[in-house]
Formats: C-alpha cells, structure tokens, sequence
C-alpha cells in the first residue's frame, strides 16, 4: 500500500468553516475480490490510496461539525468519479471513531454467499490506549459475512464468556482485560458448537496499555464465496498497518473438543501447532515414569526431563476391546511425542480425569529406529463401549505435524495364586497351565506375585504332587477362561483324598477364584484387604476390629468364600475372628498394616489351617496369614489371644454316633452350643444349659459340636446316623 500523506488530509481543510476536528482509524475488511484494493476520499480528495484489505489507516484527524463525504473507488482509481460507494458524515468535535469496511460491492463476477451490501460502520467513543494502566482494552468487530451469530469463551486462564451474541456487522464495547495471554473459543450463540478456537497473546505481544480492535474477517466457507479469505480473528492496533492474525489454535486444543479416533490401526496426520494449556490442565500431567532407566519405557509415565504438559492436543476412542495400543511418532523428527491415556467423567472438568497410563520414547513406536521421537502406549483393563481420552503432548514444547494410530491389542489376565491346602500330601504341589509347568515346587503357605495368564480363552490348570515329571501326573484339573485383562486372586484350598491321615471335616481340594483381584489399593493412603475363609474345619466367622473399635469388618463368611476388599485406612488393627452370632471369640489376631508398610498395597488376609489339628492329621493350626501382592511366604499375623489360651470344657456328649437326639453334660454350666457341618455352615444352635437337643432333621453325615462358655470353646467330632 502506497504511504497516505497525513499533511494531505490535513490541507484538505484549512480554512474550512470549523477548524475543529475528530479522530477516525479507518479499517479495510471488505472480502470481496472487487475490493481487495479501495481509494479512499475525503470531500473529493483522495486521502487512502491504494487501501488494501485487512489493513488500518491508523487514527487520522478529519473535519468535524460538518458533513463531509467519505467515497470508496476502485484502487489507482483516477479521481472520486469513479466512485462505487459514497457516505455523508458528520462526525463530533474532539470525538474518537472506529470506521470499518465491510460487506460485498456487488461489483464481482464472484457469486458470495449471503452477500451484505458493501458498507462503512462506524463506532464512536473509539480508544487510542487502554483506559487503565497494565489493562489491553479490546473492542470485537463481527465482519465476516457468513459467520452467524456467535458468542466467545475464553478457556485459557478460565474467564468464561466475554462476548455474547455477537452479530454480523455489529461491535461489542471494549472490554478491559488484564494484559496477558488468552484463549478465545468462537462459538454459536447457545455454546453448543465451538467454530474455531484463536490465541490472543496480548502479553507475548506487548500490548499492555494498549487499545485493540479483534476483527472477525473472512469467509467461514469460503467455496461458497469464491474460495475467497478464510475466517480468522485479527488484532488492529491504534497505529495501524496490516492485520495481525491471531493464531488458530487445534480444534481438539481441549478434551471436550477431541478429535475421535478409530480403533483399527488407521494412522492419522495432526498438528499441535499454536496448542495451548488451557486452565485446569497442567494438574493432569503425568509423574515421572517408574521403570528406573533412562530409556523411559514404562507405560506410567514420561521421561523425568519434561512433565509438562505445554503443547496438548485431545483424541478420543470408544473401546472395542479391553485392550488398547496407542502409538505415535514425527515423520520428519520435529516432535518428540509424548501420550498419556485418561478415563474421564466430565471433559469439562479436569478434576475428573484419571491417568490409566503415559509414555515418552520407545524403540517400536510407528516411526521404528527413531525412538527418541516416537511413544507406545498398551493398556489393558478398558470397558467395552466406554470412552476414553488421549493426550498428546511433546518434548520441550515442541511444535509440528505427528502420526498417530489407535488399535485393539489382546490382554492377558493377571492372577494371583496362593497355596492354602493344609493337607499333609499337598504341601508341596506342581502347577501345570496348558500342559506346561508353571509353577514348580509349589508351597503350602506361599503366593506368587501377579502373572499373565492368558486371557479370553480356555485354558486347563492342572496341580501335581511336588517333583512330578509332567501333566499326566495331575490329581486336580480345572478348565477356566478368565477374560481379558482383568485380576483374579486364586487360592487353594481343601482336601485330595490321597493322604493316609484322617481329616474331619474334609471337603474336597479346589481352587476357589475371585474375579475382582488388585495389585494396589485404591488409594495411596489405604490397604485394602480381601479376605479368604480358608480353614476347612473352621465355621462360618465374622471378624471385629477390636483395637480402634472399627466393630464387625467381616460378616457371616463361610469356608471357601471371599470377603470383597475393605478399603481400610493404613493403621494397626486387632482382628477377633468371632462365631457368627458374635458370641465367642476364636481368637484375636494383630493385623499392623502401619508398622509392615502396606500403605497403598492390596493384600489377601486367607483363615489357614485348622481350629481342631487333633482330628485333622496334626496339620498345621489355624491362623490368619497375609498374601502381598509381591508374593513369596505369606506371612502370620501375630496371635494376641486365642480359645487355646483358657482352660478346655469338660463335657460328654452321648450317644456317638446319634440318630435323633444328643445329650450334653458338663460340671460347669455351658452357655451356647452349636452345631457346624462339614462347610462350616451352622445348623443347630441352642442356649442357657441346653442338655438335650433334637438332630433328626440333620442328614446323615460328619458334624463339629462346639460348647462354649464365656470366650472359652471347646469341640467335638459327631457323626449323624
């Protein structure tokens, strides 16, 4: 654009009837291709040659308290009669204006669509700076023709709506904002759709103290226009020049606006070019990852030298199955990518958000040999038909295009298996998975850590006595399928039947398997503990908390049943392991979750071995024992009190076998007894010196008679005719 001469303008009207004058910045944001370059006119003279589109005059001072004719000609036009467009202003002494061009002359061979006639508008008030030292005052010009109403959110630092129901060729009064660096999320009127989302670094651009005008120019379809100017926002200062783009800023530069992927392996191109942090996102950003080497493999975090996120862009999935690969990588090694996966209940919300797992540099990422550009994610334990949240980040803020590609990925299982047989024969077992020895010289009492297993399908589990050479030794087989990616505890427990020692009860040996397993509390501060009724000749138990009176923590759990987890805050705890009318206590046991360290681990807490060792083989006595998820030795809680700490009750009981009734005597006075079948199930139970007592409605079989007085129990063996 040629150099409009101010003196000119000023010339213009010396000895004009009014020496007073007003300020006007004339701005050129007319799309049409019949405008891209305009004269300008002032009362015949030319006073803007050659005007181009998106350009400002800077403020001028013309005449005021007079009309005066402002003409728009075609530029290097030869004089005002070649004029398209004329207006009579009368603009107000000392008065400050903003005049914009807008609109389409009708004049081109281009179809526009709509197509607003060509116009100046003006707003008086207009400001040269902004009205308060460290603010940047912004004044919004709605000039694209095409765009409808819109609204805009600023989703940078958080400041909401700032602009409501902006129309087309309307102005929103200045609004004074702090100077510093903003997002602007254009949307339609009801916020429901985000057209397009702009940087406005009025900080980066030292415009603090300044007054602004934000243009929005442009066609927001151009193919219906010509392929005209796309739709931008475009900052104008008060001095003039060319316009100055805002950044565009990636549609998905936020969760709610993630771009969804398919789960097929398709490689996609994008950009994180002009990518923000919006506010709130920087408390999701992954921790350091927890491998220990610096080649930042792991899958639960990023490399330690950036934990920043500074350039995220979102992507989104619907799982198809419970296992997900996300691999990413830089083409050209611009981008050093970093991705990290997230559950979510509310994108608006960062709070809500759940890492699952992050990762920063692999060697198989999509760009193999380039490493230290690419990441691979796999993760395991999705919800079929739920969504999901990627971000994708990069190194150091770098900028540019990256792949990236989102596929389903088998998974295996993981369990845990905790050896709890108590039987004399089994006390060392070989574990057999498909044929193959898993896991060898077995002991009873120990656990393994978690394993994969695989998942999805049938497998066989067979178990074999210690030292057998292969699966056709098996005593035990169990065809299980255990799906994808979950966790499962699975214990040992009961009776072969291939001992010569007697056993009473003895139900017969299995595994039992929980389908809910955790290789961690659910929270850092807690241990949670499932607990396993393990004891085959122990009845149905309720556990209390006795040391910091929690009360009953377990209720009514029965031999080979599980306890779903307690989420206990870690501490030290006194377990009484109770019959289940709460009226005698078992034993006491110290469960000191604190001093063994078990904040936020998962442990299982199994009943072991047997209440009554003398009709049991002599086997090992009952406990309660713990299971790390690290596996090894499990190990006993402390025994604080049990029924062997007081003195036995005498009693008889008679007839032995019995058919239809059962007579009780003691010297001493019994307060309950009770009757347990072989699953420790209780079927009879009498009070206050019962001494007579009806069993015809029991089945023939074996039955534990326990007496108790005060905490005082003692036991025999029945068998019923």
């Amino acid at each position: 654009m040629k150099k409009f001469s101010l003196i000119l303008v000023a010339m213009l009207f010396l000895g004009s009837i009014s020496a007073q004058t007003a300020r006007v910045n004339i701005l050129h944001n007319s799309p049409d291709d019949a405008a891209t370059v305009v004269d300008v006119y002032v009362n015949g003279e030319i006073a803007v040659p050659d005007f181009e589109f998106r350009t400002a005059t800077g403020f001028l001072d013309l005449p005021a308290g007079t009309p005066i004719e402002i003409d728009i000609a075609p530029g290097t036009s030869a004089d005002v009669s070649e004029s398209v467009y004329n207006v009579s202003l009368t603009l107000e002494a000392d008065e400050t204006y903003l005049v914009v061009a807008d609109g389409i002359t009708g004049l081109s061979s281009t179809t526009y669509t709509p197509a607003p006639a060509f116009g100046l508008q003006v707003f008086p008030m207009a400001r040269e700076a902004a009205s308060m030292m460290g603010n940047t005052d912004v004044l919004v010009h709605h000039g694209s023709t095409d765009a409808p109403t819109v609204d805009v959110v600023e989703v940078g630092v958080g400041a909401g709506t700032i602009v409501d129901n902006a129309s087309y060729p309307g102005f929103v009064p200045y609004l004074e904002l702090p100077t510093a660096d903003y997002v602007l999320a254009v949307q339609d009127e009801n916020q429901t759709v985000t057209v397009a989302t702009y940087g406005a670094p009025l900080s980066t651009l030292g415009l603090d103290d300044a007054a602004i005008t934000v243009v929005a120019s442009g066609f927001l379809d151009p193919s219906q226009n010509g392929d005209g100017p796309a739709f931008g926002l475009f900052a104008v200062t008060a001095g003039g020049g060319a316009f100055l783009a805002l950044p565009l800023i990636p549609a998905n530069d936020d969760p709610c606006n993630a771009i969804s992927l398919p789960t097929d392996g398709t490689t996609g191109v994008y950009s994180n070019v002009n990518a923000t942090v919006p506010a709130g996102e920087e408390v999701i950003a992954p921790p350091a990852g927890t491998d220990g080497t610096s080649s930042c493999v792991s899958q639960d975090g990023w490399c330690g030298g950036d934990l920043a996120i500074q350039n995220s862009v979102w992507f989104s999935f619907e799982a198809t199955s419970s296992g997900v690969n996300i691999s990413t990588c830089s083409d050209n090694n611009t981008i050093d990518t970093q991705v990290a996966l997230y559950s979510a209940t509310d994108c608006t919300d960062y709070s809500t958000l759940t890492l699952l797992g992050a990762n920063d540099d692999v060697t198989d990422g999509c760009a193999a040999g380039t490493s230290i550009y690419a990441s691979d994610l796999t993760y395991c334990g999705l919800t079929v038909g739920q969504t999901y949240w990627i971000l994708v980040d990069s190194y150091a803020g770098e900028q540019g295009d990256f792949e990236i590609s989102v596929s389903e990925t088998s998974c295996p299982a993981r369990a845990q298996v905790i050896h709890n047989s108590a039987e004399d024969i089994a006390a060392s077992v070989d574990v057999y998975i498909d044929g193959v020895l898993a896991i060898p010289g077995f002991e009873f009492r120990t656990a393994t850590p978690f394993i994969d297993l695989p998942g999805g399908v049938e497998i066989n589990i067979d178990i074999a006595p210690g030292g057998s050479s292969d699966v056709s030794e098996s005593i035990y087989n169990l065809p299980a399928t255990l799906e994808e990616g979950a966790t499962y505890i699975i214990v040992a427990d009961g009776i072969t039947g291939l001992s010569t020692g007697t056993y009473t009860p003895a139900p017969a040996f299995g595994l039992q398997i929980y389908d809910m397993g955790r290789e961690a509390a659910s929270s850092a501060s807690n241990t949670d503990v499932l607990v396993h009724h393990g004891s085959t000749d122990a009845p149905i138990v309720d556990v209390a908390e006795v040391g910091v009176g929690a009360g009953v923590i377990v209720d009514d759990v029965a031999y080979t049943e599980f306890q779903g987890y307690l989420e206990l805050a870690t501490a030290d705890y006194q377990l009484a392991v109770q019959t289940s009318d709460n009226a005698t206590t078992v034993a006491t046991y110290d469960a000191p979750l604190s001093t063994l360290a078990l904040d936020g681990a998962a442990i299982t807490v199994v009943a072991s071995g047997f209440l009554d060792p003398g009709v049991n083989n002599d086997g090992p006595a009952f406990g309660l024992w713990v299971a790390p998820a690290t596996g090894g030795e499990m190990i006993p809680l402390p025994l604080v009190t049990s029924v062997d700490d007081f003195e036995p009750i005498a009693f008889n009981m008679f007839p032995n076998p019995a058919q239809d009734e059962l007579f009780i005597g003691s010297s001493e006075q019994i307060e309950s007894i009770a009757i347990y079948d072989t699953q420790g199930r209780l079927v009879v139970s009498e009070a206050n010196n019962i001494q007579r007592i009806d069993i015809s409605d029991l089945s023939e079989g074996i039955y534990t008679v326990a007496v108790s007085i005060g905490e005082r129990i003692s036991t025999e063996r029945l068998v019923k005719l």
